[in-house]
């Protein structure tokens, strides 16, 4: 019981250290270019500790075995907030929009991401991590790096901070260059051309087949 102006003075300090604190995660979160999506992995968790607790040793295996208990877990993730950015993303006209049809923008793979991100969890790692695919409102495909810190404490898992990355542009390229490299190849053989690439540093070369092919 508090009994003293100074208790009393602590606490309201404490409230205020706290509020701050909220209004300054908030801020970083709401302004982030990054898509950031919060989550409340609370059930998700229980029903983990209850499978432990029954002798279960091999998450993975389980899952694979039973499929519908992964789809079971997989209704118990809650999306309490998503930031402006997720909205751009995905071409949602706004969150309440977003959040009743969130299950449309979930890719092939996605179980399987899920899947992993439990044994994170069941593991005891610090981070998950993971490539997965997306599909934004009007249909475009979305590639993005997934990943969060993984709660430690029971009461952490009420808000669980998901990152997005969008690599499809990325992944665009890398492929333009992949189909670029096989066009110049195959030119090169129709035409009866060759190139090499010499590094002054180590003074090695590096020859295309059709150059090795003319020469014999």
């Amino acid at each position: 019981m508090l009994g003293t102006d100074t208790d009393i003075s602590t606490l309201k300090v404490t409230q205020y250290s706290l509020q701050v604190s909220e209004n300054r995660f908030r801020n970083l979160f709401e302004n982030s270019e990054v898509s950031l999506w919060d989550e409340d992995l609370t059930d998700v968790f229980q029903v983990l500790e209850k499978l432990r607790a029954s002798g279960e040793t091999d998450l993975r295996n389980y899952c694979q075995q039973n499929p519908d208990f992964l789809l079971d877990l997989a209704s118990r993730v809650k999306v309490n907030h998503v930031n402006l950015a997720t909205l751009k993303l995905f071409n949602a006209d706004n969150e309440k929009t977003f959040l009743m049809q969130i299950n449309q923008t979930f890719g092939p793979g996605a179980m399987d991401v899920f899947l992993e991100s439990l044994c994170a969890f069941w593991e005891d790692r610090d981070i998950f991590r993971s490539v997965a695919n997306y599909f934004s409102f009007d249909g475009r495909p979305i590639q993005a790096i997934v990943s969060y810190r993984v709660p430690k404490k029971r009461i952490d898992y009420k808000n669980v901070a998901i990152t997005l990355v969008d690599i499809s542009d990325r992944k665009q390229a890398l492929k333009a260059l992949v189909e670029n490299q096989e066009l110049l190849k195959e030119a090169q053989s129709i035409a009866h051309m060759g190139n090499w690439e010499l590094d002054p540093k180590t003074m090695k070369a590096v020859w295309s087949e059709e150059i090795f092919s003319m020469f014999g």
